[in-house]
């Protein structure tokens, strides 16, 4: 469960079922679409087959911090969103799989 008012950040991995210039941004526009905004970024190769056959380029798994909760309605849309413009595969991978939300470290300044 998550409460109304306190910050959350939730980890996404997003594989993407194919390669074009401009992916990445292309995922960060929808985010930014929904008025969510992103907090950390990783990339690794993906370890699942994606069908991405692109001479050259290795597929990616992103991993990608999200400000806000995984339960909010907003944040819901947008996981649909991403998932479906994303996913050109018939490899039944899950394209965006929510690693977790958790609540905003507090920070202590001296």
């Amino acid at each position: 469960y998550f409460l109304k008012g306190e910050k959350y950040h939730t980890l996404l991995a997003v594989t993407p079922h194919y390669e074009a210039p401009g992916l990445l941004d292309r995922i960060f526009e929808r985010v930014s679409s929904y008025g969510l905004n992103k907090g950390k970024i990783h990339s690794r190769p993906a370890l699942d087959n994606v069908g991405v056959a692109v001479e050259g380029v290795e597929p990616q798994t992103f991993y990608i911090e999200i400000l806000d909760h995984q339960r909010s309605p907003v944040m819901q849309s947008c996981l649909k969103d991403i998932s479906i413009s994303l996913n050109r595969s018939s490899s039944g991978n899950k394209v965006v799989r929510v690693l977790g939300s958790y609540k905003e470290p507090i920070t202590v300044r001296d």
